[in-house]
């Protein structure tokens, strides 16, 4: 049976075909909420703009509202994907794999 792919079997290459570049242009914007454990995550794991993260808007349930072009949820999948692949620890990895195929299914 064929396990689903994550970010760090990617960047392994482990024969699974890169996914087709989406179709929207570079400065589309996409809204996606992150909760605030997600958020920690990003800002203590990864190498994001700082500014980028700071943007979002706080929402009543303690959740993040960000609105990021497709430029920037690429970058950031990137860096995701790196963080993975890095880890140490296998709770931060799958946390952060979470976010990636989060994003990840923003853009398809």
């Amino acid at each position: 049976m064929k396990t689903a792919q994550t970010s760090r079997d990617f960047l392994k290459g482990d024969g699974m075909k890169k996914p087709q570049k989406p179709q929207h242009s570079p400065d589309t914007v996409f809204s996606f909420t992150l909760s605030e454990r997600q958020v920690e995550d990003i800002q203590n794991e990864i190498l994001l703009d700082a500014d980028l993260v700071a943007g979002g808007t706080e929402q009543e349930d303690g959740s993040v509202r960000y609105e990021w072009t497709l430029d920037e949820i690429e970058e950031a999948l990137e860096f995701l994907a790196a963080a993975c692949n890095h880890s140490e620890d296998a709770k931060v990895e799958a946390r952060l794999d979470t976010i990636y195929r989060k994003l990840e299914k923003l853009i398809e």
